[in-house]
């Protein structure tokens, strides 16, 4: 069992630093993880499906703002940087 709403990931180097995950992969990850859609998030983030669809194919990079909005409706705490 994964260690549930509320943990903390690395962006740089993936959960437990054990890979480089992009952020849109980790979205598609931790989304899925839940069992949710990708217009559930979007919904519960306050963005567009398009939006969600394109950050996880990584057609478009997602800004900080957006980051922010859909890792928290996943209860997910995201460090940026150091490891």
């Amino acid at each position: 069992m994964g260690p549930g709403p509320g943990h903390n990931c690395n962006a740089m180097g993936g959960e437990g630093g054990k890979s480089n995950m992009n952020l849109g992969k980790l979205l598609q990850k931790e989304r899925i993880k839940q069992g949710l859609s990708q217009q559930k998030l979007a919904d519960m983030a306050g963005v567009t499906k398009r939006a969600i669809n394109y950050w996880e194919n990584g057609s478009k990079s997602m800004s900080l703002e957006s980051a922010d909005k859909v890792f928290k409706a996943l209860h997910v705490t995201i460090k940026i940087g150091e490891r």
